[in-house]
């Protein structure tokens, strides 16, 4: 519509490099690797925007946080805190680590990037500084909450996902 941009943000995800990136730790060239529909739309909506950016000069910038956590959140750590309470949690074999990123510091890069100038395209990954292995995050739940947590395989989370059709 040949608006003028100053710079466009889109927020992706992390979750395009999958649940388990094909490497570790994930940085911006790790490989797309969505494993749900929601994080394959925003591999696509990604692509689209480079594509875009490429003969239209827009000045793109791609957020990809991980998962968010803060007041009133109802994503991931709802969710864990909603099996703590039932008192039983499935922990994946591999205890992979978590990466966080709390809302507060993710409206702080909103606002650094709202006054910077000059940038004209990145892709960045977003994350707390420090990670945490899941089976840390439920000891945590299990002492503070006193559930417990069975060890399964990886392979049964995949299966129940499909089976289920979480995507």
């Amino acid at each position: 519509a040949k608006v003028i941009h100053n710079k466009f943000v889109f927020t992706s995800s992390a979750g395009v490099y999958g649940t388990i990136p094909t490497h570790l730790p994930a940085d911006e060239e790790t490989p797309y690797n969505p494993d749900g529909m929601y994080h394959k739309s925003k591999m696509l909506a990604e692509k689209e925007l480079i594509k875009l950016k490429t003969y239209s000069n827009l000045p793109l910038i791609i957020l990809r946080p991980t998962t968010i956590y803060g007041n009133n959140d109802h994503g991931f750590m709802f969710k864990l805190i909603r099996l703590a309470n039932k008192r039983v949690f499935p922990l994946c074999q591999s205890n992979p680590d978590i990466h966080m990123l709390d809302v507060e510091s993710l409206s702080e890069i909103y606002a650094a990037l709202a006054n910077q100038q000059n940038q004209k395209y990145f892709i960045f990954n977003v994350a707390d500084n420090e990670s945490f292995k899941m089976k840390e995050l439920l000891e945590y739940a299990k002492t503070s909450m006193g559930a417990r947590y069975l060890a399964v395989p990886s392979w049964v989370f995949f299966l129940l996902r499909k089976l289920l059709a979480f995507d």
